[in-house]
């Protein structure tokens, strides 16, 4: 099982579900950090899935170590819910 992220036309993530340690709602400024991948274009960032110790992921620009992902997507709540709720099952 695994969180299939698209982002733009470059960004295709396949994350596996049991590389995610946990899921959160963010509000304000987000500040790129080594580690932590920023996904929310000209919104605001209101979702942080941050992945276990030592989680590598295929970017376009090759393999790469990530600790976070942040993203902005429209139905932030319902998502960390169902996440959560998919995280549990495991």
């Amino acid at each position: 099982q695994a969180l299939h992220i698209r982002y733009g036309l470059l960004i295709d993530l396949v994350v596996p579900r049991a590389a995610i340690e946990q899921v959160a709602s963010v509000r304000g400024p987000v500040p790129q950090t080594k580690g932590r991948l920023c996904l929310w274009g000209l919104g605001a960032p209101d979702v942080c899935i941050t992945l276990l110790e030592g989680t590598t992921l295929a970017l376009p620009w090759g393999m790469r170590p990530v600790r976070e992902i942040v993203l902005g997507i429209d139905q932030p709540a319902a998502f960390c819910d169902a996440l959560k709720s998919s995280m549990a099952k495991e």
